[in-house]
């Protein structure tokens, strides 16, 4: 269910809020592989983008996060071989009724499904 939560920023407000966002993950640090490749191991140089991917997007703002979990899960099923979402705040507008976390949602679905990506757009 949707509710108000009586906050508006100001165009101000939010431009400096962004501003503050962009600063942090600029400073952040590339993650290491958590099983690097042993030594001498050929390693795959970009694999997955030489091969044709198809795509399935998975709107927030039409579906809660279980319903996206399921419908990526027989998309990845289906032979869809790339599941998005977008990660930006959310819902952009009053009648829009859901808000739904990107990662936490990309997170339960690469429990459930098997693609060969699955990221932010």
């Amino acid at each position: 269910m949707h509710r108000e939560i009586g906050f508006s920023p100001s165009r101000r407000q939010l431009l400096a809020t962004t501003g503050a966002l962009f600063a942090g993950t600029a400073a952040a640090q590339p993650v290491r592989k958590a099983n690097p490749a042993p030594a001498g191991a050929k390693q795959s140089n970009g694999a997955l983008h030489r091969q044709k991917l198809v795509g399935f997007m998975l709107g927030h703002e039409q579906f809660t996060v279980p319903q996206l979990v399921e419908t990526g899960k027989m998309a990845a099923q289906a032979g869809f071989n790339l599941l998005a979402t977008s990660d930006h705040f959310q819902p952009w507008q009053a009648n829009e009724g859901h808000c739904g976390e990107a990662w936490v949602t990309l997170g339960a679905l690469g429990e459930r499904a098997q693609a060969g990506w699955m990221g932010t757009t």
